[in-house]
């Protein structure tokens, strides 16, 4: 008689069945089937956010080894027990599968929808950021009524593309009654979408079709260490809705908070009122502000923190005794995360 897998996801020994029926799906699939969030982007196997290492069991790839993405896995790291678990299944007989993914959280998410959307406003924040307000439609593809979207504070959507290229964009503020999304968009140089925000391309009143909501860079509630937030550029997006949710949901004030917002020019931090409104509100909160272009023109003035910013938090951090045990969150360009 066959029996159920059970998967053991190490450090936060978080554990899920697989019954028979489910073995066709992937690791990924039914580790969300449980609300159990790991990781994950494309889940095409092209992204590499979902690598895991499995500990002990077996695995096995739902596409051929030779068409996974060496960027996203490679030769090495195969050899070395790493798998992705949005084009991995347990193997068939496995019945104890041990994968180490260190950002694994326990939460229900929204199961994201395809939804009509309308340019509400554009708003620059800086010579290439825009904030971006989109209301929600009323009704699903289906006409159904969506009611109040509901999403976690710091997940992301997806705008559709006339390349056929979703772009990902984090959300910067919580579910409201308006169905309204916050976005900060910054125009990549040379890219093929986003200078449409700025170039007259897209208007307020357009509509775009959305994915949401997405992913599971979201506060883990299980946790009272200290929390410390690092920023890149717009990556302070979703750190803002975390932050607006923490403090908004009874945040107990004797949690240490620090947030770390690295940016190229002081114009950068367009959120100062807002940060400025937190520390003057929460004697917990710790902001530090980094600007590494120090020859800017707009930089001379600028007396804070100069050079990038996980230079800073090694200054600020480095006397903190319970450190090791703070939880981190960091949202940015690659070379800052990894």
């Amino acid at each position: 008689m066959s029996a159920k897998a059970k998967v053991t996801i190490q450090p936060s020994n978080l554990q899920f069945d697989i019954a028979d029926s489910d073995k066709q799906q992937t690791i990924l699939d039914n580790a969300i089937k449980n609300d159990i969030q790991l990781p994950y982007s494309c889940k095409k196997g092209v992204c590499g956010v979902c690598k895991s290492k499995v500990v002990s069991g077996k695995t096995k790839f739902t596409i051929p080894e030779n068409e996974i993405a060496k960027w996203a896995l490679s030769n090495q790291e195969r050899e070395n027990g790493y798998i992705l678990t949005c084009i991995s299944q347990i193997a068939d007989g496995e019945q104890n599968l041990n994968l180490h993914c260190a950002n694994a959280v326990q939460a229900h998410l929204p199961t994201p929808q395809v939804l009509r959307a309308r340019i509400e406003s554009m708003e620059k924040l800086d010579s290439d950021i825009m904030k971006v307000i989109l209301r929600l439609a009323a009704t699903n593809a289906d006409n159904q009524k969506i009611g109040t979207l509901q999403f976690v504070a710091g997940q992301y959507l997806k705008i559709m593309s006339d390349d056929k290229r979703p772009r990902a964009f984090s959300i910067a503020n919580l579910p409201n009654d308006k169905n309204e999304i916050e976005l900060h968009i910054r125009s990549i140089e040379g890219g093929y979408f986003t200078p449409k925000f700025f170039d007259g391309t897209f208007k307020v009143k357009d509509i775009v079709d959305v994915i949401v909501p997405l992913g599971n860079f979201i506060l883990r509630k299980d946790s009272a260490n200290p929390l410390v937030f690092v920023a890149g550029g717009t990556g302070f997006a979703p750190i803002q809705a975390i932050l607006e949710d923490y403090f908004a949901n009874n945040a107990d004030e004797n949690r240490p908070v620090y947030l770390f917002w690295g940016v190229r020019t002081p114009s950068g931090l367009y959120a100062e009122e807002l940060l400025n409104k937190w520390q003057q509100q929460h004697k917990n909160f710790n902001y530090v502000p980094v600007v590494s272009d120090e020859n800017n023109n707009n930089a001379n003035s600028w007396n804070g923190e100069t050079g990038l910013v996980h230079n800073a938090v090694e200054k600020y951090l480095q006397n903190v005794s319970n450190l090791s045990n703070a939880d981190f969150y960091l949202c940015g360009n690659k070379m800052m995360i990894f």
